[in-house]
């Protein structure tokens, strides 16, 4: 009976490991449950798009915003944000479109090498708005 409990113990922990990691990267935005993960599949999936993270942070009014930083193919010209608009929306519903993007040449890494969203600019939240980064 010992070997049984254990054995579930170790299951639950992995469960609940993997619930917590999951769980992190989903936000509430506007009412809506929206996994970032999501956006940034579709945002990478576009010719003009090498790499993309998507995060909410609040604006002004305390509202959580969708901003995308990524990575364009051409760092000259940027992509034009209404065709990137017209094409997030192809797939994905309104409110996952992000409504400020923030093109970066490259994406912050930690020491080994994985994105370090910490790290990640601040940006003026208002939406509609573009910014081009280093």
């Amino acid at each position: 009976m010992g070997g049984c409990s254990i054995f579930f113990i170790i299951q639950l922990v992995r469960i609940l490991h993997f619930f917590f990691i999951w769980v992190s990267f989903q936000v509430k935005v506007r009412g809506f449950r929206i996994e970032l993960g999501e956006i940034e599949t579709v945002l990478g999936e576009l010719e003009s798009i090498r790499q993309a993270v998507v995060i909410a942070r609040p604006d002004a009014s305390g509202e959580s915003q969708l901003i995308a930083f990524a990575v364009p193919e051409n760092i000259d010209p940027t992509p034009e944000l209404d065709d990137l608009r017209s094409q997030l929306r192809t797939k994905l519903p309104e409110y996952m479109v992000p409504s400020v993007f923030r093109f970066l040449t490259e994406l912050p890494t930690t020491p080994n090498g994985k994105l370090d969203r910490k790290s990640l600019p601040n940006v003026d939240t208002t939406p509609l708005q573009s910014k081009q980064g280093q």
